[in-house]
């Protein structure tokens, strides 16, 4: 069916896209149903993430475990419409990420007490927070290259030029945001939370000093606080659907190599876990 409404706009020009398609479909009804049953949310991702893992490896050994699985056109197809539900949940968590960021922010500097020390709050949380990613990207990078994790999988397109370079003071004036919307809509987190802080540590202050009691703007917060609480809920109890796609579309675009480094990945990730664990507890 070379119809270009088939090919090109519905991405539906072959009945196996139709029925891995339909597959996929009765695979999410099935986490539906079971999640309106009661299952456990840790059971779901890992239902989510074994159904997932079948359908890709399933769709690659229907094509012969091909070279360039792009290239074969129930595999694009199918994987284009997995992409509404894996390349969504992303969307929607990226979405999430700067209202829950500032309002949380703002949030916990409008509760401090009042002889907390905002200055100190603010470097031990960052300092921690550095410092646990530090540590996590160093056993990260031992554990990759211990492994071979990803040797030969190439990650760079093609015709891609280097940024060019620019000087530190400006690397660190980049993280002031002149424009608070503008960092939003570049998803510029550290330019919102700088910015959180300032809104948040000057409404303190008014309070403190009996300027203003802030009581509608407090009130505004918590609301917010709760509303975005709720949120954030709902779009992680989406996470078993995003799994089966992104994995499944994953293992049937990258073909053998990626189903052999994703077992070697989730063994050295719960390796990894293990090592940040035991360093948690001596911290």
């Amino acid at each position: 069916m070379n119809i270009p409404f088939f090919t090109d706009y519905l991405m539906l020009s072959n009945s196996l896209s139709i029925g891995i398609i339909a597959v996929f479909v009765l695979a999410l009804i099935g986490i539906y149903v079971l999640q309106r049953k009661g299952t456990s949310f840790g059971n779901l991702v890992i239902i989510g993430t074994i159904v997932g893992a079948v359908l890709g490896v399933a769709i690659q050994v229907i094509a012969g475990f091909p070279d360039d699985p792009s290239k074969v056109v129930y595999i694009k197809e199918s994987t284009k419409w997995f992409s509404l539900v894996g390349g969504g949940f992303i969307d929607l968590i990226r979405m999430l990420v700067i209202p829950i960021v500032f309002i949380s922010i703002v949030h916990v500097i409008l509760h401090m007490e009042a002889g907390a020390n905002l200055k100190k709050l603010v470097v031990a949380m960052v300092s921690t927070n550095l410092g646990m990613v530090a540590v996590a990207a160093i056993v990260g990078l031992i554990l990759g290259n211990a492994f071979g994790l990803g040797q030969g999988f190439d990650i760079v397109e093609s015709g891609k030029k280097i940024r060019e370079i620019k000087p530190m003071v400006d690397t660190f004036r980049a993280l002031i945001p002149s424009n608070p919307i503008q960092a939003a809509a570049e998803t510029n987190v550290i330019g919102i939370v700088v910015f959180a802080i300032i809104l948040g540590s000057v409404a303190r202050l008014l309070k403190q000093t009996g300027t203003n009691n802030m009581e509608i703007f407090t009130k505004l917060f918590d609301e917010l606080h709760q509303l975005i609480s709720w949120v954030a809920d709902f779009i992680i109890g989406l996470m078993p659907y995003g799994v089966v796609a992104l994995l499944a579309s994953t293992l049937a675009t990258r073909g053998l190599q990626a189903i052999l480094d994703m077992g070697l990945f989730v063994v050295l990730l719960y390796v990894g876990l293990l090592i940040m664990f035991v360093v948690q507890a001596i911290l």
